[in-house]
């Protein structure tokens, strides 16, 4: 819970009234760590109100987004509606500062307990330039240090609890082939392999692996991987985007 609590931190405090003036244009993706957003919450997008859910076992399909750095995200369809009186609007039920010059933001919910009716909100943006194709990110929603290592040492990382890091594999990015996966925690004083698999990676996907916990001794995490194609950027065109069973 502790966890759960930095993860959102920031993203709690209240967003500048500039980010609530620019407007950027980007596409959403969500996830949820912990629990359904569903019903979900509504927002404006352009001119239009849309409904956001999160569900917790996939990544969402990509949402085309034009409006306000500050998304506001509201309980019912009404009071995301534009009010004819700015002055007496309803105040949003959550909201987000997205991050500048993304191609595309990953909001991930996460509820702070079962009897929370509203989770936190955090933004990751997802920028083409950075993160390409043939690329992983791995983020560590798990309270333990872990370790990712594809194919050999040369292509290993290690993620504190709560950070997000990139691996930029190293001779065989650009390749199609079958890749030995292996992700590792802390078990007593040593470092052992929880999980070991062959993946086969594709060099036109941009690949997310992310990490929970999980109530197994044996196996105390739980991962997810997911991926998306860089590519398009034409206003309403959303790019491929899919997610993958838990692993």
């Amino acid at each position: 819970m502790k966890l759960l609590s930095f993860l959102l931190a920031t993203a709690l405090a209240l967003p500048s009234l500039r980010a609530q003036e620019e407007m950027i244009r980007t596409e959403l993706l969500t996830l949820s760590i912990n629990g359904l957003l569903a019903p979900g919450l509504f927002y404006r997008n352009g001119k239009e109100v849309h409904e956001l859910t999160a569900i917790d076992n996939g990544m969402s399909a990509p949402i085309f987004y034009s409006g306000t750095r500050r998304l506001n995200l509201y309980r019912t369809e009404a009071e995301a509606s534009p009010a004819e009186d700015p002055a007496k609007a309803p105040k949003p039920a959550l909201s987000i500062t997205l991050p500048k010059n993304s191609d595309r933001v990953l909001l991930v919910f996460a509820f702070p307990d079962k009897k929370a009716k509203l989770p936190g909100v955090k933004a990751y943006g997802i920028d083409d330039s950075s993160l390409r194709e043939g690329d992983y990110r791995v983020f560590n929603f798990s309270r333990q240090k872990v370790y990712v290592m594809l194919e050999d040492k040369k292509n290993a990382i290690s993620v504190d609890p709560g950070k997000v890091r990139e691996l930029k594999p190293k001779g065989w990015r650009s390749k199609l082939r079958s890749i030995q996966t292996t992700v590792g925690a802390r078990i007593g004083k040593d470092i052992r392999p929880v999980y070991q698999s062959v993946w086969e990676h594709r060099p036109e996907r941009r690949n997310f692996l992310i990490v929970f916990d999980n109530p197994d001794k044996i196996r105390p995490l739980r991962l997810s991987k997911f991926y998306d194609v860089p590519g398009y950027k034409t206003e309403g065109r959303v790019r491929a985007s899919q997610a993958a069973a838990d692993l």
